[in-house]
Parts: C-alpha cells; sequence; structure tokens
C-alpha cells in the first residue's frame, strides 16, 4: 500500500510533463499526493472497519485534497461524489481501479479473499469488465509477490488468467507508450515495471519513463514493488513528508492488522510490518514538528468557519430578495467586498483588487496544473511550467445576463510571447466549468483579430474539442 502512494507522489509531477528517461529526481517541491493516494487509503478504510467502499470513497475525497501542484479526479468520478447520495457505478474502464486496489492484496488472508476484496472495492465505480479486470490482476500480482513468488511466475500467471502481453520489455514498452488512462492500456505495462525491476526505486523510475499517466503508473508499479523488494526506508521517510496527517492513522492500523512479512533486499528494507509501523510514526511525529510543512486546521475550526460564510452567503441573499437597499447596509456591503478581496490576496489567492476573474483565473492554473506564476507586470505571458513553457491565463465568469463564453482581448502576440493559452470559464458562483488548453497556434486559429479592439479575441465553442491543438483540461480544475 505505501509502495502505492510513494509512487503515485513521485509520478504525480510528471504526469503532465511527460519523459522518456529514468534519470529525473524523486522528490521535489512540486510533488504531492493525487487522487491514486487518497482512494487507496479509502479502500484500506473500507476494508479495515468493514464501511461500503462507495461511502468510504466519497468521505475521504471530500475530505482530503490533491496536493496543490498535482492533478486531481477525472469526470465522472467527480460527478460521482458530488451527487447527494451514493449514485451506481458508471461503467469505467479506466485505470483507476487498478491505482487504489494495493489493499486488498495486503489485508487479504488467501488467493480467494484477496480477489474478492478487490471486486468488491472496485465495483462500485469501475464495473466496466476491463476496469475490474485490471483491478483484480494487480491485486493478484501482489498476493503473488509477498508470497514469494518469483517475477517470470508471475508474469505467467497475469498471461494466462487476464490475457495481458507480459513478454514485452520495459524498454519495448516505453518506445511506443502513449498517455493514456485505460485499465488495457496502463495496467500491463506498469505490471512489467516492476517485474523487471532490480528494486523498488527501479521500479517507480520505469513507470515514469514510460512517459504516460505517470502517477498512476507508479502507483500500480509501487504496489507490486512493494510486495516483490519491501519498502526502502529512505525513500519511505523522504516521501512521508507529502503525506496529511488524516492519512496516517489509517495507513498505520492497515500494517498492525497484517501480520504478513513482504520479501526484503540489501540495505534498509522496511519489511516486516512493525518496522514500517515504527518508521511511519516516527517521521510522522517529526513531520508534525517542522515548521516548513503544512498544517491541517482542526476540523472542528473548519467546520465552524464554513458554517459562518454559508450563514454570510445566506444573509445577503435575504438582503438581495428584500427589494430596496437601505442606505445604512451599503456601506457595510462595500467594506465586507473590501475585507473579502484583502483576505484573498493575503492567501495569494488573487494579486491585485481588480476584478478578481482574471487573478482567481490564474490562482486555479498555477494550483491545478502546477504553473509558477510571473509579477503582475509581465508582458505577453502569466505563467511558465517546469519544462520553461509559457502560458497566457484567460478567465471568463458567466451569469444569466452575460452567458457568452467571451474572453478578454489578447494583443500584441506577433513575438511568440506564449506557447499555450489556458482559459477558465466560471459559473455565477464561481465554480469552474470548463477549462481548456490551447496551443498558440490553435489559439490564433480560433481567436479572429479584432480591429475595434486591436488584438485577437476568444469565444469558446465545445465544439472545438477533439481539434488538433485543443485539450480539455477541466478535470485538473475541477475538485
Amino acid at each position: 500500500m505505501l509502495g502505492a502512494i510513494i509512487g503515485d507522489i513521485v509520478g504525480s509531477v510528471w504526469e503532465f510533463h511527460r519523459i522518456k528517461t529514468k534519470d529525473f529526481p524523486l522528490f521535489g517541491e512540486r510533488n504531492g499526493i493525487t487522487d491514486d493516494s487518497i482512494l487507496t487509503v479509502a479502500v484500506a478504510d473500507a476494508l479495515l472497519h468493514d464501511r461500503d467502499p462507495a461511502e468510504a470513497m466519497r468521505d475521504w475525497a471530500r475530505k482530503v485534497k490533491p496536493g496543490r501542484h498535482v492533478a486531481g479526479y477525472g469526470k465522472r468520478f467527480i460527478n460521482w461524489v458530488a451527487a447527494p447520495t451514493v449514485q451506481p457505478p458508471y461503467g469505467s474502464y479506466g485505470n483507476g481501479g487498478a491505482m487504489r486496489v494495493s489493499p486488498a492484496a495486503f489485508l487479504a488472508s488467501s488467493l480467494e479473499d484477496c480477489l474478492d476484496k478487490a471486486r468488491r472495492v472496485t465495483e462500485v465505480t469501475h464495473n466496466h469488465p476491463e476496469g475490474m479486470k485490471g483491478a483484480l490482476a494487480t491485486a493478484h500480482a501482489i498476493w503473488l509477490a509477498r508470497q514469494g513468488e518469483p517475477a517470470t511466475a508471475i508474469r505467467l500467471v497475469l498471461s494466462e488468467t487476464y490475457g495481458y502481453d507480459m513478454r514485452r520489455s520495459v524498454d519495448e514498452i516505453r518506445a511506443v507508450h502513449v498517455y493514456n488512462e485505460t485499465a488495457a492500456g496502463c495496467v500491463p505495462e506498469a505490471l512489467t515495471c516492476a517485474l523487471e525491476a532490480k528494486d523498488f526505486e527501479d521500479a517507480i523510475r520505469n513507470a515514469v519513463s514510460l512517459g504516460g499517466d505517470a502517477d498512476t503508473l507508479a502507483s500500480i508499479a509501487g504496489g507490486l514493488a512493494e510486495g516483490m523488494f519491501g519498502m526502502p526506508g529512505e525513500i519511505l521517510t523522504r516521501g512521508l513528508e507529502y503525506f496529511p496527517v488524516e492519512m496516517c492513522d489509517v495507513i498505520k492500523e492497515m500494517y498492525k492488522s497484517n501480520a504478513a512479512i513482504a520479501g526484503g533486499q540489501d540495505g534498509e528494507m522496511l519489511t516486516p510490518n512493525h518496522n514500517i509501523i515504527h518508521r511511519f510514526s516516527h517521521v510522522s511525529t517529526e513531520r508534525s514538528k517542522r515548521s516548513d510543512m503544512p498544517t491541517y486546521p482542526d476540523s472542528n475550526d473548519r467546520d465552524d468557519n464554513e458554517h459562518s460564510i454559508e450563514s454570510c452567503i445566506h444573509l445577503l441573499r435575504s438582503i438581495r430578495a428584500a427589494g430596496e437597499l437601505p442606505e445604512s447596509v451599503i456601506a457595510d456591503l462595500l467594506n465586507l467586498y473590501s475585507e473579502t478581496i484583502n483576505t484573498l490576496k493575503s492567501h495569494h489567492v488573487l494579486r491585485t483588487a481588480n476584478n478578481p476573474t482574471g487573478d482567481y483565473a490564474e490562482h486555479l492554473a498555477k494550483t491545478r496544473m502546477g504553473l509558477e506564476l510571473e509579477p503582475p507586470n509581465q508582458r505577453g505571458y502569466d505563467a511558465v511550467d517546469a519544462c520553461g513553457f509559457r502560458y497566457q491565463i484567460k478567465g471568463r465568469r458567466i451569469t444569466p445576463h452575460n452567458p457568452a463564453m467571451q474572453f478578454g482581448v489578447v494583443r500584441n502576440i506577433d513575438g511568440h510571447p506564449f506557447d499555450f493559452l489556458v482559459g477558465v470559464i466560471l459559473n455565477e458562483d464561481w465554480s469552474v466549468r470548463r477549462a481548456i488548453k490551447l496551443t498558440r497556434n490553435a489559439f490564433l486559429e480560433f481567436a479572429p483579430f479584432n480591429n475595434h479592439q486591436n488584438g485577437h479575441i476568444l469565444v469558446w465553442n465545445d465544439h472545438n474539442f477533439g481539434r488538433l491543438g485543443v485539450e480539455d483540461v477541466t478535470h485538473l480544475f475541477v475538485l
């Protein structure tokens, strides 16, 4: 289980900055947990406490958020989680079932129990045959590795039982692999990365180097690699710095409940579970003392704050519905607006006191896509990514009175000031309706020059999705 989470953290920064090399830093300031880790803990919670897996996933998805620089949940899962009650499974054939399933193998008492647990935690969303097969194959492989079966035997079982092509090497896979989020296109590749590896770290590096859905590939590979090699103490210690404290109790409980001992290698390998628990507790304690780690406010305080804000919103709606606005209230409302803007600025959500739409769009692009914002006076582009690509960021808030999805004018682009344009379309309540990423050439195609405005104006139409240079990145922005 920890292997899957560490793999997710290492791969998180490379999901949208894809590489085809094993030479890269494992950890940095932009790494963090993604939905892979959160839902892995949710699965462990469901199995440990006999909870409905759907309820557990909905609970954890609401309680813990992905790291600030990394990607989040897919659109269909977001809709499933956001519904007021548990919804039926939505027939997913994606790799999400496999990425979160490792606790089923670590908590099982037999292979039959392992597969039964895997099926139970997967069918709530990934009830498509391919989605289910990917999860069962991953759990099966981890179970076999924990019983000491060699890589050759595991490959044979995966091939004969699940029909996967396990003959290819990592080098052969890397040469042709492209980004995809399907179980069929990721699970055998990720498992091969572990089965061919010489140790845990090598498995993670193999997975990231495929240049695909890096966090999920590394999560699947990491779960199997933990079963094969154990957890390297140094990597675990470094990785635990990214763990939200909410996850720690469930993880410690899972390893306490499981008496089996995984395989080990040379060096400090945390294979017996009491060693993992000791290291996990020690690092978690030290982490809580560090001033440079993010803090998580008490849940009761957070609930009180959210309740107060919600009450304020209801009060404002009542004032709006009352008709005539008394003069005595106008100054209070303007002061509330000022305090709201200043609070958002102090927390670096907004950067100016202007209309907040543009600043908020930049904030969302920064936190959801891992971009680094330039100073507000930078001309031509607003942010850069880890590879040095430049981004122009535009925001548009639509209302019933002004529903047009038209972004502000973009001027002076002859000197190629940006490589990509990110457009964020907000609903009236500031939730994200749509987020798009266009190459510069695609922007020029869809945003004709307006003589009156002396610049290019983009009016977005969803029919443009599927065109060259157009990417729907809404799933990164909707939490």
